[in-house]
């Protein structure tokens, strides 16, 4: 029954021939939706997901567990500030790293940020820790990382199905912190028109923006 999930399960070592000719001939049937192939190479295991547009990802990236130890020790406070620090920068690396790395494989890999854990299977629960990432250069004041790596992560995704409101606000605000008072202005003032009814873009607009028309607009609608 066509819309229905079957997932087929093979166990192969290096015989990428043999894989692809199985998906093709696999996705010919209509009762088959989905295929989830697990490849067990050099020590490494893969998962790898394929329905008729193709694959659309594929585990395990091997910077997956130099991410999981990393986010790991970010949460260990006795240790040394600095080296922790370091821990959730290099983490954050890591992860756009990975990003970028699987789209160089398949153009759709995670094209929204939730994707990731949905296609993890939730395992390092990125979405969480991302929020936990900005919050903890928010506390140290880190406003150049807050505006370098907020801009990355807008920029890493479609946001067709999530909003990157909260990020972009952080992102203005540390423009703001960081003396870019023009480009907070403007980033504020485009952001409200474009999302008009964004409370976020309010409130950027209210505090940030430099033209009253904008100011008075939005005093007037709220």
């Amino acid at each position: 029954m066509r819309g229905a999930m079957t997932r087929l399960l093979f166990k192969c070592r290096g015989i990428n021939d043999y894989i692809n000719f199985f998906v093709n001939v696999l996705l010919c049937e209509d009762s088959i939706n989905d295929i989830l192939i697990v490849i067990k190479q050099d020590g490494m295991t893969y998962r790898v997901l394929y329905n008729e547009r193709g694959l659309i990802s594929m585990e395990k990236n091997k910077k997956w567990d130099i991410f999981e130890d990393m986010t790991a020790k970010c949460y260990k406070s006795q240790d040394n500030g600095d080296i922790i620090k370091e821990c959730w920068y290099s983490a954050y690396d890591t992860l756009l790293e990975i990003i970028e790395e699987e789209r160089k494989k398949s153009p759709d890999c995670f094209v929204e940020l939730a994707e990731i854990d949905q296609k993890t299977e939730y395992k390092y629960n990125v979405q969480s820790w991302v929020d936990d990432y900005f919050k903890e250069l928010n506390t140290l004041r880190d406003y150049n990382r807050i505006y370098k790596d907020g801009t990355r992560l807008i920029n890493a995704f479609q946001w067709q199905t999530q909003t990157p409101a909260q990020i972009k606000l952080r992102v203005i605000n540390a423009m703001e912190r960081l003396g870019m008072h023009e480009a907070a202005s403007r980033c504020s003032e485009e952001w409200v028109v474009q999302n008009p009814d964004n409370i976020n873009a309010l409130f950027a607009a209210l505090i940030f923006g430099k033209k009253d028309g904008i100011k008075e607009e939005v005093i007037k609608e709220n």
